[in-house]
């Protein structure tokens, strides 16, 4: 079942089992303003401006002293505080005319965030405050037990702490799942979106990214209060449905997030590579398997093997390799998806860490599976992802002058101006020089020279250059060729076609 399940981060009166933890951030507990009302009250032109009011508890009316209340610019800066007296009341004093919020931040008592107050020059505006006390265990969290609510608390809590600011913020978190087996998926990316508006500053769109972990699970400690939030799902380019929730200052959701990125009614695609653990270095020869699809592969030269059309759903892969520990891995295949794995092998039989996994469009599978066989074809010059790690080029024009044979000549200012790349030797049919074919995630782009300034060295996930006609694959050849073609791989992937 989906849910987005509203939570209050809790403080006081926990028990002590409960209470470690939440105690090192005292501030993390609030819930909405109860009342507020403003009243302009006359004022000469020679006083200072300021506001003025008095705090009761929600709960029984008494009066409530000792309650630290801040007065914040629109910046969320403190300005100055003040603490409320015996009979509850409280002064802030502002430097200026200008527009200013209350914060009420107090151990034990549920935050609370004003409207936007607006002071002229001598003024004096009165707020008077019914503030709930807040308890652990009043939070709406999804738990058997009170510890186990706090224990939550406390470990967002430990996460947030120096960047959630109870005022402003409020606090996500959940999970990223498969829409058709609810399984997690690790590394996904949830999108935060939310439009910012004013007269002054006129509307714009603002966006937040946080990345799963390893468990499918996020994190956003300073999601934007009082604001409707849509949050996107995503992986490898492929969009889950937005869920669109808006936060109370000082609370936290939780928002489970879900991907259509299998169908069981298809077959999923393996494709990865077996290094050694120590050296990086490629395992020839490495048997892998599958042990309820009962399928079975040998790495290549490069130490890379393919497993295609597996039957969607859970399975063990097994990896040996002679002088290696054995390694097995449950994983979960992704019927209509194409799987990119990274195992490595150690030669000491000891734990290890789980392998590197990365999900595909189905497309991808088909493209990478043929770019390994034109990398063992031995033709053109081809760069793949550890090389472009250890080049670390700035852009697609930077790599080429890595390639034997390339003439890369760039005018007008570093960066921005016009580059060109040609291959000696190459020519087109009224024998003149010319720039080569581009081709990017698998789509013919053309001779588009600006392309070796545009993309750049974090987006590229391989790159084959292919000097002349002579050297072209079948499958990127044509007329053009003659000038001869780079083919691009990003770390996107293409989706066309899927």
């Amino acid at each position: 079942m989906r849910t987005s399940t509203p939570v209050t981060l809790a403080q006081a009166a926990a028990p002590p089992s409960s209470a470690v933890g939440l105690r090192r951030f005292p501030r993390l507990g609030f819930a909405a303003l109860a009342g507020v009302l403003l009243v302009a009250l006359a004022a000469s032109p020679t006083r200072a401006q300021a506001v003025a009011g008095s705090l009761v508890s929600a709960t029984d009316g008494a009066v409530l002293t000792g309650v630290q209340v801040t007065l914040l610019d629109l910046g969320g800066v403190p300005v100055t505080s003040a603490t409320s007296d015996a009979e509850g009341r409280f002064t802030l004093r502002a430097p200026a005319a200008g527009e200013y919020m209350v914060l009420l931040d107090q151990e034990g008592f549920a935050n609370q965030l004003s409207d936007v107050l607006m002071l002229s020059e001598g003024q004096t505006l009165a707020l008077d405050l019914t503030v709930e006390v807040q308890r652990v265990g009043e939070t709406g969290v999804s738990l058997d037990t009170l510890e186990g609510a706090a224990l939550v608390q406390a470990a967002i809590a430990d996460a947030c702490h120096g960047v959630f600011v109870p005022g402003l913020h409020g606090i996500l978190f959940g999970a990223v799942r498969d829409e058709a087996t609810g399984a997690p998926i690790p590394g996904a990316l949830a999108r935060l979106r939310w439009t910012e508006g004013g007269m002054r500053v006129g509307v714009a769109r603002s966006e937040a990214r946080a990345n799963a972990d390893d468990s499918g699970a996020y994190l956003v400690c300073d999601a934007p209060a009082s604001r409707e939030i849509s949050i996107v799902p995503s992986l490898s380019g492929i969009d889950g449905d937005d869920q669109r929730v808006t936060l109370r200052p000082g609370t936290m959701r939780n928002v489970d997030l879900w991907i259509p990125l299998s169908d069981p009614s298809e077959g999923g695609n393996i494709l990865g590579r077996v290094l050694d653990s120590r050296t990086g270095a490629p395992l020839t020869g490495a048997s892998v398997s599958l042990r309820e699809a009962a399928r079975e592969a040998i790495t290549n030269e490069r130490g890379v093997f393919v497993l295609r059309d597996v039957a969607s759903g859970p399975d063990v892969l097994t990896i040996e390799s002679l002088g290696y520990a054995e390694q097995e891995q449950v994983i979960q295949v992704l019927g209509g998806r194409a799987q990119d794995l990274e195992i490595r092998l150690t030669t000491e039989p000891i734990e290890l860490t789980p392998m590197i996994v990365e999900v595909r469009p189905r497309a991808w599978f088909s493209d990478r599976a043929g770019l390994e066989t034109r990398i063992l074809s031995g033709n053109g010059v081809i760069f793949t992802r550890d090389q472009l790690e250890e080049l670390q080029p700035r852009v697609l024009g930077d790599l080429m002058r890595q390639v034997p044979g390339a003439q890369v000549r760039t005018t007008g200012s570093g960066y921005s101006g016009t580059w060109s790349v040609q291959f000696r030797g190459a020519a087109n049919m009224m024998n003149q020089a010319c720039n080569p074919v581009i081709w990017m995630d698998g789509v013919n782009l053309g001779v588009d020279p600006v392309m070796f300034r545009e993309i750049t060295g974090p987006e590229i996930d391989a790159v084959e250059v292919y000097r002349g006609a002579a050297e072209v694959p079948g499958e990127f050849s044509g007329g053009d060729a003659r000038c001869g073609v780079v083919v691009i791989w990003t770390r996107r992937g293409r989706i066309i076609g899927d």
